[in-house]
């Protein structure tokens, strides 16, 4: 497996890393009041959130190893501010999954048109919703959205779009804050209820999966580097914190820990390329959620009690990568599946 880029790739990937030097000067500012105007016009020219759909769509059909790249780059930056600048990256994902036809034209037509409709996306993992005859009932604890055109949700093998009977309420976000975070309340009739093939969800759930996986390990990589440069900043016993060796350990026990995850969803990516990309999907977000927990929690102890005031930032990626573990069904729905696929052990077969 080759997971070289070309010359082009490499300068989309570059351009995204040049991106998140912008994002993370203005941390701060859009957990308060979301992302600034300047840069929601700057990320639209670059189309990033785009990369990856098909080219008869808008997109520019791109692989999924290098939106893997650019979302890991970008969340490297701020993976709150991410999520704000492209709200249809993830439920694309889904109107990808449905068969062909006018439903999933016209649902990439209102996505991808000079005036895009922004769809929040949940899948039900955890059966939060109940659904009698294409009614959705219940409530959705939180999405990442302050306010949306209509409400798309996939339950087991069903595609739901709901258009009118929703309502978003805000709620105060652990994590992500520059995204938007509400509550949704669901009592409507589904405009449309699709099923979707088993495969075609088993591939939306991988691409989401590694989205979500690249993301984490862009939140660990920031988290790692500003541990780094503060410890080696200071002093302590006439001596660089870093170079104290129960210190050196750990950044090296960090950094060793984020390249293993990072090779398992590069593996996914790519897997992602020839076919459904479920197992190495599902193996992936398991490995980057746990490392990303606890890398982001020693970033924050290595700052010692600074580690936890807003003049320094670890203590928001630790923040962002507990609440992007949860979304989707989270880490624990990835193992549910690994298991249930008969993959334990970080991707031994079980006997």
């Amino acid at each position: 497996m080759d997971f070289s880029i070309s010359d082009e790739e490499q300068l989309v990937r570059d351009t995204a890393a040049d991106f998140a030097r912008a994002l993370r000067e203005r941390s701060r500012e859009a957990e308060t009041n979301g992302v600034h105007e300047q840069l929601q016009a700057q990320y639209a020219e670059m189309a990033f959130e785009s990369l990856d759909w098909p080219e008869a769509h808008g997109g520019a059909a791109l692989s999924p190893y290098l939106k893997s790249l650019v979302v890991e780059e970008l969340s490297y930056g701020c993976a709150g501010q991410m999520l704000g600048l492209e709200p249809r990256a993830l439920v694309q994902y889904a109107i990808a999954a449905l068969p062909d036809g006018d439903v999933k034209a016209a649902l990439y037509a209102d996505i991808s048109g000079n005036a895009p409709r922004t769809l929040a996306f949940y899948i039900d993992a955890e059966d939060r919703l109940t659904v009698d005859a294409n009614r959705i009932q219940g409530t959705i604890p939180w999405v990442p959205n302050s306010s949306a055109d209509a409400l798309v949700v996939v339950k087991q093998q069903t595609f739901y779009l709901v258009t009118s009977g929703f309502e978003l309420n805000a709620v105060l976000p652990c994590g992500l804050q520059a995204a938007g975070a509400s509550e949704v309340l669901v009592n409507a009739q589904a405009e449309q209820a699709i099923e979707l093939a088993p495969d075609a969800v088993a591939r939306m759930t991988a691409q989401v999966r590694v989205y979500l996986a690249a993301a984490l390990i862009g939140v660990a990589r920031a988290s790692l580097d500003y541990a780094f440069s503060y410890t080696e900043e200071r002093e302590v016993f006439g001596q660089k914190i870093a170079h104290h060796q129960g210190i050196a350990f750990k950044l090296a026990e960090m950094a060793i820990a984020i390249e293993s995850a990072r090779m398992l969803v590069m593996q996914a990516a790519f897997a992602l390329e020839s076919g459904p990309g479920d197992s190495e999907a599902a193996l992936a977000l398991i490995q980057a959620t746990e490392m990303s927990l606890s890398v982001t929690i020693d970033g924050v102890q290595l700052l010692g009690g600074h580690g936890f005031v807003k003049d320094h930032l670890v203590e928001k990626w630790m923040r962002e990568a507990r609440t992007l573990s949860l979304m989707f069904g989270g880490r624990d729905g990835a193992a549910i599946d690994a298991e249930a696929a008969g993959i334990s052990n970080w991707g031994f077969a079980a006997a």
